[in-house]
């Protein structure tokens, strides 16, 4: 059984109860500890109290003030909110939009109108070209990141193949990423992709009827075999580490643990999970009860990954990225680096935010020729300050990060407010990420060293 308990006040520390064992989170630092009893009344009055904290230490016994005395000396429970530093304009990543064409046409895709008004164009070498040498001038950092997005990337693999060639004649390193449909691989793509070291991301949305219900070819076929075979070939190419599934969850199939069962049963190894936010589509939006039934869903997934007895070598990616986060103790002011060490360029060499912003005027923060006016892109250094206040009283500020400010848009209009269904999601999350490290942490730490590898 799980209970929780927290304060009233700005950024609360948060409890949890689990099996006896009780356990608190410091939201400002973050870090998740194992307490006592008697400590944790003295952190819960320590929050509530207009009272010095000190007078009411001193009435603990000497075990329970030697505790509180250590958690404090260790940075703990200091009432400070991070230091959040707003001066690196360093680009040390780009999404480039190697295409707007694509061979599917998936119900939840945010480019949906782009494909029906035949805007299907491929990325030049020229703005190819051009977008590397701006990643390189505007970062200073050695190792440099570049995603390939589309569309459909592998429409335009001859521009992958041309901005890894060009990137090996620079003095830099470069590690690279690929967000695929799937269907379009071959050995050789597979080889390439092997060779250059590349992470690739598959989408393929889960069993046959629930991945076909809203990914389909452009003439309206069904995709779900031919994702399945490029997957293999991808599976049989790469290592573990560099293939991950994502599954975009809608409301016809909002089942968390069915959907693991069924990615474990084909062998897949990382499974990522988002949430389909198209509020124009409420067959397949992703709100309220259906997000609620996904939630309970995850629970079931927590279960799974505290019980030894039970064998899954499939890495439930959205559970365990918070546990990093917890591992790290490493504050997140901002949910992404988006607008800020990451920049999205589209195929005609105009930048954005974000990739999911692509095409929407409001966005473009310039272009490669003439560079990213700085004045449109002020507003994602001081997002945290808007996050802040929006997020004020919420114990999972400095772990979430805040909401995706694509999804905020898409529902409210604004890229600050929090979709509450959301947000109920994500502190279930992190509920669930700090028990289960809380508890491998005391009992079992090779596990807990397994799951952060």
């Amino acid at each position: 059984m799980m209970c929780e308990k927290f304060t009233g006040r700005p950024f609360p520390v948060k409890f949890f109860q689990y099996n006896g064992s009780e356990y608190c989170l410091d939201p400002c630092k973050p870090k998740i500890l194992r307490v006592t009893p008697e400590v944790r009344q003295v952190l819960e009055y320590m929050q509530q109290s207009d009272s010095p904290a000190h007078e009411h230490i001193k009435t603990q016994g000497s075990a329970v003030t030697e505790q509180i005395a250590k958690i404090q000396g260790e940075g703990f429970f200091n009432g400070s909110l991070p230091i959040v530093k707003s001066d690196d304009h360093a680009v040390n990543r780009i999404c480039l939009i190697v295409t707007s064409s694509c061979n599917f046409r998936c119900r939840y895709c945010y480019y949906d109108n782009d494909f029906n008004n035949g805007r299907n164009e491929l990325m030049s070498k020229e703005v190819a070209i051009k977008a590397v040498d701006f990643l390189c001038q505007n970062s200073m950092n050695k190792l440099l990141e570049i995603d390939f997005f589309g569309g459909e990337p592998f429409l335009n693999f001859g521009i992958i193949k041309t901005v890894v060639e060009y990137c090996a004649t620079k003095s830099r390193r470069f590690t690279y990423y690929v967000t695929t449909n799937g269907s379009l691989i071959t050995s050789d793509i597979a080889a390439f992709l092997k060779q250059n070291n590349f992470t690739v991301i598959v989408s393929l949305d889960g069993p046959e009827d629930v991945h076909n219900h809203v990914r389909q070819f452009a003439g309206g076929q069904p995709t779900f075999d031919n994702v399945l075979h490029g997957l293999s070939i991808l599976k049989a190419a790469l290592p573990v580490e560099k293939l991950t599934v994502n599954a975009v969850v809608t409301k016809n199939y909002p089942h968390a643990d069915k959907l693991l069962n069924f990615f474990h049963g084909i062998g897949i190894s990382r499974l990522a999970i988002t949430t389909a936010t198209v509020p124009e589509k409420p067959d397949i939006h992703m709100a309220n009860d259906s997000m609620k039934t996904f939630t309970l869903s995850e629970k079931q997934i927590f279960s799974r990954m505290l019980d030894s007895s039970i064998s899954n070598d499939t890495k439930y990616l959205p559970i365990l990225q918070y546990m990093r986060f917890l591992n790290k103790g490493i504050p997140r002011p901002y949910r992404c680096s988006v607008g800020r060490g990451t920049l999205s360029i589209n195929l005609d060499g105009t930048i954005y935010a974000c990739h999911r912003f692509v095409g929407m005027s409001d966005f473009a923060l310039g272009n490669l020729w003439d560079g990213v006016e700085e004045t449109r892109r002020k507003r994602y250094f001081n997002l945290h300050e808007q996050v802040d206040k929006t997020c004020t009283g919420c114990w999972a500020r400095y772990v979430c990060g805040g909401p995706c400010i694509y999804d905020s848009f898409a529902c409210y209009g604004n890229i600050q407010t929090p979709a509450p269904y959301k947000c109920d999601r994500i502190r279930n999350l992190i509920e669930l990420s700090a028990i289960i490290y809380g508890e491998l942490a005391t009992h079992d730490k090779s596990r807990l060293v397994g799951l952060l590898s």
